[in-house]
């Protein structure tokens, strides 16, 4: 059978690969409307609105949704594209109403994009761009938590990970177009739902050839994601140009407060600060400015907390946190607080020089959190044992303030049981992480505790 022509043309092949290595697409004015079009413009403007965060241009890019699927209407339901650029236009604007609140109609273009592909699927079997929407629609199915399972059951619909993974992986090692977009998909994946992420940091790395800085951007994301802050900080300083993507200085920040450069942090967060349209993150980095002050032994580190204390809170699980610490009057720990971020970026030279100093333990939280925090080095360090044993402690305290660091020690042995093939302990601990309530990463936390779930009973 004849390979069926994907939605691009050869003189379009080079817009589509500039815009996913750099997130910039140049097209004129009066160009008349067509399926590569359709699909660039809808990519663009998703990525605009996720990634610079321009709520105020939801309006048009509700236009222009309304527009290209009443000119996809039009098309013969002989051409493979219609409904593959259908589904495709439906997922990523359930996405962007999903990023600003409105989840029920988010969910029901989720469905529309589902049933859009699944026939197309069965129209065209051979068809290999269906799997990158497929693929991608199946791995968000089957790690939606618990807070948003009514969604799935009014929508009706279901989804398997390791499906998705398979439909990923068939596009990633077919000739398609796609398969660098499916790349990336998939290594975002792996990261944050599926907790593999020096798998995604290796499969992103050997098969990405293209470059850019939506490229770069990535690989940060993923090299900080897997306590790589050192690689990250490599990437920001190679000579890129980031000026749409301003996530990189936020990113960069990160990575140097974790390496306790508390200066060059606080100049990353304020460039972000600057430049960054949207609401998301702007709580954490006014925090964390606050930590870089407040970690470096500056007397006058009230203001910062007070400035931001002000600072309007987005919906995001760090902004929320950030709040949450800026709301209380105690002061977090120092040296905990030094251990978490030396851990969190890898730089265990730091982390083993704290605990080697004993921290001063002042109060209950700074006792649980200390095991946690040593857990959590031990774990990335590749102790099991002694992590093990130092996540079961935390899981032994009694979690009344609604702390993460218990349900999150109950994923994490989840994970580690799960890496050991011993899948009842796994399960038995990835639904105790799901029974807390009320934590300030219950989202995240379930999200990928269901993940795991779904993944052992892919098996």
């Amino acid at each position: 059978m004849a390979q069926i022509e994907e939605p691009f043309t050869n003189s379009f092949k080079d817009e589509y690969q500039r815009l996913i290595s750099s997130n910039t697409l140049i097209l004129s004015e009066d160009i008349k409307l067509s399926k590569e079009v359709i699909y660039l413009k809808s990519l663009k403007s998703t990525l605009d609105l996720l990634l610079l965060e321009k709520a105020k241009d939801l309006d048009l890019y509700e236009d222009d949704f309304d527009h290209h699927t009443n000119h996809l209407d039009d098309s013969p339901d002989s051409d493979p594209n219609k409904l593959f650029l259908l589904a495709e236009l439906r997922l990523k604007y359930a996405l962007a109403l999903f990023k600003y609140g409105h989840e029920l109609e988010a969910a029901w273009n989720f469905r529309l994009a589902h049933k859009h592909i699944q026939r197309n699927l069965k129209l065209f079997p051979d068809f290999t761009a269906n799997y990158k929407t497929s693929g991608a629609i199946n791995i968000i199915l089957g790690s939606i938590p618990e807070k948003h399972q009514w969604l799935l059951t009014l929508v009706g619909l279901k989804g398997s990970i390791e499906n998705g993974k398979n439909q990923l992986d068939k596009l990633i090692n077919s000739n398609s177009i796609f398969r660098h977009e499916a790349i990336m998909i998939k290594s975002l994946l792996q990261a944050y739902v599926l907790n593999q992420t020096q798998l995604a940091i290796e499969s992103f790395e050997e098969l990405i050839k293209l470059r850019g800085p939506l490229i770069q951007l990535q690989k940060m994301v993923l090299y900080l994601k897997n306590s790589n802050g050192a690689k990250a900080l490599n990437t920001f300083e190679a000579p890129h140009q980031y000026d749409l993507l301003i996530y990189v200085y936020y990113l960069a920040g990160d990575a140097y407060i974790q390496k306790a450069d508390y200066q060059k942090a606080e100049q990353q967060y304020s460039k972000f600060l600057k430049l960054h349209q949207g609401s998301s993150n702007r709580k954490d980095a006014m925090y964390k400015i606050w930590l870089c002050h407040y970690l470096s032994g500056d007397q006058d580190h009230v203001n910062y907390r007070d400035s931001a204390k002000l600072e309007i809170e987005s919906n995001s699980e760090t902004d929320k946190y950030a709040g949450k610490i800026l709301s209380n009057n105690e002061m977090p720990n120092k040296e905990i607080m030094k251990l978490r971020l030396a851990t969190d970026g890898g730089f265990y030279h730091l982390a083993d020089s704290i605990i080697s100093k004993q921290p001063s333990l002042q109060s209950v939280k700074d006792t649980v959190e200390y095991d946690y925090r040593l857990a959590r080095l031990y774990h990335k360090k590749g102790y099991l044992a002694s992590c093990i044993d130092l996540y079961k402690s935390v899981l032994n305290y009694n979690n009344q303030e609604n702390w993460y660091f218990a349900p999150n020690s109950a994923l994490m042995l989840g994970y580690i049981y799960q890496e050991k093939n011993e899948l009842e302990l796994s399960r038995l601990y990835l639904r105790k992480a799901m029974s807390f309530k009320h934590h300030e990463y219950k989202n995240s936390i379930d999200t990928k505790a269901e993940a795991a779930l779904n993944t052992i009973s892919d098996r």
